[in-house]
């Protein structure tokens, strides 16, 4: 019996099992994500880039293992002209096969993210809140697109990709005040205001109060002391000087050194001191007819206003202690 042909026969066929499995392996693993796929991620297609060019940026992006396996699936799914420009959102790693058909079947995936600035926050406080929001937001680059440019980030609902970066979404603030603000441009000249002021006063009041009832008083009262030349004495400036936003002010604080301290320096601050909505902004420019100079915040968020500052003592007896 010739037992050497079997031994060859069984190790031919060994072989081509082993080789078998390891075509399988490889191709399985040309299959899964890459381990350092990166989440959330926006790919772009340029308008004009084929098969071969996307499949390169695909695998410099790490999304995908293969270029090869990659353009085989996109032949078969829906051809090479089924490759469309455009952005492509992944939320999280998709192999290889899911990902070939979400691109061939031109399934963008854009869903925007939502953001909602408040009325009053800050520059600091808006960046806080955006870097909560998108992974690619850069508080020290906000920092810098948007000094000196305090009250002009209009305070609304904006809608993003998740990929938004700093520059785009500090454009989108400042476009949005500006049309906003258009609108109001023919009353501002008529006012005694220039536009810097009427946006400083309106967020002075947009500090100052907890809903729309009490805009236009806290306005006529601002613009009253204005007018005799009586400090302002409002306790959000001294915040804002101190960025002390939430612990209460002490004595030492109403004496700080500070051109935004509206208790030892009269007249409106130097620049807003945060970002108003547009309530605030016509209650500015529409204040109440009003005798009253004083008014208090009690413990509820009441505001009570007075003529004198014998009235206001009254007050604080009643509603502060």
């Amino acid at each position: 019996m010739d037992i050497e042909p079997q031994k060859k026969s069984r190790f031919s066929y060994v072989s081509r099992v082993l080789i078998s499995f390891a075509v399988v392996a490889l191709v399985v693993l040309a299959l899964l994500p890459p381990s350092d796929f990166p989440s959330q991620y926006t790919f772009t297609i340029q308008e004009g880039q084929g098969l071969r060019q996307v499949s390169a940026h695909l695998e410099e992006e790490k999304l995908i293992r293969s270029r090869f396996v990659f353009e085989f699936l996109i032949m078969v799914i829906g051809g090479e002209k089924s490759v469309a420009y455009g952005e492509y959102y992944f939320e999280k790693p998709l192999d290889a096969f899911t990902l070939s058909k979400q691109i061939a079947e031109h399934d963008f995936n854009v869903t925007y993210k939502r953001v909602t600035i408040p009325e009053g926050y800050t520059n600091v406080e808006i960046a806080e809140l955006l870097e909560k929001t998108y992974k690619n937001f850069d508080s020290n680059q906000f920092k810098s697109l948007t000094a000196g440019k305090e009250g002009y980030l209009f305070p609304d609902t904006y809608f993003f990709f998740p990929s938004a970066g700093t520059t785009e979404i500090v454009g989108k603030l400042e476009e949005n005040f500006d049309i906003k603000i258009a609108d109001y441009e023919s009353d501002i000249a008529e006012s005694n205001f220039s536009e810097q002021e009427t946006i400083i006063l309106a967020s002075l009041i947009e500090a100052e109060t907890n809903g729309d009832d009490d805009r236009e008083m806290i306005s006529g009262i601002i613009q009253n002391r204005l007018r005799i030349n009586m400090a302002l004495q409002i306790d959000a400036s001294v915040r804002y000087a101190l960025s002390k936003f939430t612990e209460p002010l002490t004595y030492a604080d109403l004496k700080v050194d500070s051109p935004y301290n509206t208790y030892t320096n009269r007249g409106l601050p130097p620049g807003p001191i945060g970002n108003p909505g547009l309530s605030s902004i016509e209650a500015a420019l529409d204040p109440s007819k009003t005798d009253y100079l004083y008014y208090l915040h009690d413990e509820d968020g009441t505001i009570h206003y007075a003529k004198t500052f014998e009235e206001h003592k009254q007050n604080i007896s009643k509603y502060l202690r």
